[in-house]
């Protein structure tokens, strides 16, 4: 049994998939929080048992494979107010609308549409029909467990209540709760003025959509009545069961609608595919032609025509192919290929005397199968100054059998709870005083050689303030799925996008103190890009090293892949907003990093040609 919970962000998703957890516990469900093109979308698909996903976004592979859909969605303005409040989302037009798209998409396809008010107000009611709805769709010999309303609120409370008091970014994996999930959210009158203004303007925006479901305009659909007034209790129950119905009716007219359309198409293909049969006719008769007479042809010049085929099919094209698939932009491509054996080719230069103090850092949280392999590319370069601090956020995995293993190799270590890794990052930096300093991730690995290639570089252009290289692309089993490769530094496209490696990234404390001195601890995932703006804001000159100086781990648990989605993009969108005045249309961003992409793609093509030539591993 497929059960998939879906809808508006901040629309008590998360509660409803806790609702149902709890009704099926006892089968030990699969559980997915499931992102936009996600190879979870599959695995959801073609699952046995009960699986268990929540999305915000439309699938036609989700909806086909669905046993149960459940969908959710609230009030549009202070939807828009709590993701601001929670993610720093900025309620575009662009985005609200898409939320809007996604409704229209899923709600013809949902066994039942909850509006978050009405579970607000009454939850035990909406858990109650979650119950309903699982008992009649359950295949035979699935149970649902029955517990009274009371004592499953509880439980369900119980989870967000331990959930969110947890440290760290990422949610957890078997409640989808996220550190700090829930936001209080006051009355509109009482908001702040920025969220005043977001929440004006979504009315302004979207009035046609706040009407037609009850928002303004109009009484909303299931207002509270007076109490011990039995007219009243009627006409409440009236109201509930005509607002289902009204929902149903939507749903059947999107069917119909949906039938109307494809009906429509499947004529317009016939008619094309008519159309297409007749001139594909008359192709054939014409190649036909061709071919008698390029058979004429080649019974005369058959001597020259084999040997010319063979050098243009054999050598000139597959060169052509070559190349070309080697101007393609790979900037973003996290899987570029097979997995193959890492091969890098250890730097030759030698850490310069006397050298600088490099310090470098590393946060971590529940990563005890990947950390040690971070330590390790690390101290086993064996650079001469280098002070290595660890610190970890509580992790109960084993993290921390690890860091006692390693003790003796690192400047210190703690292990304590923290807000996230930016945290993590400053408490670790505070026990560091090298001049040269970095943070690298308890799941990336940095090249042999990589530390005396950038202290040398250091030493030789004092000038420079911050450096970075190439990247790879490795896999849990750190085998090669794709490279970076920069173009020269470009201060320009740092307001647009980030693409600077940032397990390659080196900088002088001078430059790390002008900017502030610390990590921004309200970012979670784009904490480096806001660190790389306030650089150059500060006057920072920034080197791109030709050189691949380490590895970033693609892994289906980090944090970049669990919530990009969610969280990143609304801090980029803050970040564009800072540097731009304004936030861009995806659109706009393309055409505006179009320069620096072709330039990308050129020193890849570079990078081929040596590399194919075996002058550059």
């Amino acid at each position: 049994m497929r059960i998939l919970v879906c809808g508006m962000p901040r629309s008590m998703t998360t509660w409803i998939f806790n609702v149902i957890r709890e009704l099926v516990a006892a089968t030990q469900p699969r559980l997915y929080w499931i992102e936009p093109g996600s190879r979870d979308e599959e695995a959801f698909a073609h699952a046995g048992g009960v699986v268990i996903a929540k999305c915000h976004h439309f699938s036609p592979v989700l909806a086909e494979a669905a046993d149960v859909v459940v969908y959710s969605y609230r009030d549009l303005r202070t939807a828009a107010v709590s993701a601001f409040r929670k993610f720093g989302a900025t309620g575009s037009r662009e985005q609200l609308e898409t939320w809007i798209g996604v409704e229209r998409l899923w709600v013809p396809h949902a066994d039942a549409v909850l509006r978050y008010e009405d579970v607000e107000r009454d939850p035990q009611a909406a858990s109650q029909h979650l119950v309903a709805l699982l008992v009649s769709r359950a295949p035979p010999g699935l149970q649902i467990a029955h517990p009274s309303p009371a004592e499953l609120l509880s439980r369900v409370e119980n989870a967000f209540e331990r959930d969110e008091k947890k440290t760290g970014a990422s949610f957890n994996p078997e409640s989808l709760i996220l550190p700090g999930h829930r936001t209080f959210q006051p009355a509109a009158p009482e908001l702040p003025d920025a969220e005043k203004a977001l929440y004006a303007r979504v009315e302004q925006d979207f009035r046609p959509w706040l009407e037609a479901h009850g928002y303004v305009g109009a009484a909303p659909a299931g207002a509270p009545q007076p109490e011990g007034d039995p007219m009243a209790a009627y006409l409440a129950a009236l109201m509930r069961e005509s607002a289902a119905k009204e929902l149903e009716v939507r749903r059947l007219n999107g069917e119909c609608a949906a039938a109307d359309t494809a009906r429509a198409e499947a004529e317009a293909r016939m008619r094309t595919a008519q159309r297409d049969v007749e001139d594909k006719q008359g192709v054939i008769d014409e190649l036909t032609q061709a071919v008698d007479a390029y058979r004429r042809t080649f019974a005369l010049f058959r001597f020259i025509i084999v040997p010319v085929n063979r050098v243009v099919f054999g050598m000139i094209m597959p060169a052509i192919r070559w190349a070309t698939a080697g101007f393609r932009p790979r900037l973003g491509v996290l899987h570029q290929h097979a997995p193959r054996p890492l091969r890098i080719r250890t730097g030759s230069v030698a850490a310069p005397n006397p050298a600088p103090r490099i310090s470098i850092v590393t946060p971590s949280f529940r990563q005890a199968r990947f950390i040690e392999r971070t330590i390790l590319s690390v101290v086993g370069q064996e650079y001469p100054n280098l002070e290595y601090f660890v610190q970890d956020g509580a992790s109960p995995d084993g993290t921390i059998e690890v860091l006692q293993r390693h003790a003796s190799e690192l400047s210190g270590w703690r292990s304590e709870p923290d807000t996230g890794q930016s945290q993590a990052i400053n408490r670790a930096f505070a026990h560091t005083t090298g001049e040269i300093m970095a943070w690298l991730n308890s799941d990336d690995i940095l090249f042999p050689g990589a530390m005396a290639f950038v202290a040398d570089f250091f030493v030789k252009n004092p000038e420079v303030d911050v450096v970075y290289g190439h990247r790879v692309l490795i896999d849990e089993e750190d085998r090669e799925i794709g490279r970076w490769l920069l173009p020269p530094h470009d201060d320009k496209v740092l307001s647009w996008a980030d693409f600077i490696p940032q397990e390659t990234l080196f900088w002088r404390r001078l430059i790390w103190d002008k900017a502030g001195g610390r990590i921004d601890e309200t970012f979670r995932f784009a904490m480096d890009w806001d660190l790389l703006l306030r650089f150059r804001d500060a006057g920072a000159r920034f080197a791109r090293l030709p050189a691949f100086l380490g590895a970033f781990r693609v892994h289906a648990q980090q944090k970049t892949t669990a919530g990009i989605s969610d969280i990143g993009f609304a801090e980029m969108d803050r970040l564009r907003q800072r540097t731009l005045g304004r936030v861009p249309s995806r659109i706009e961003i393309r055409k505006a990093m179009v320069p620096y992409l072709m330039r990308h793609s050129a020193t890849h093509l570079g990078w081929r040609i040596r590399h194919h030539l075996g002058m550059q591993a």
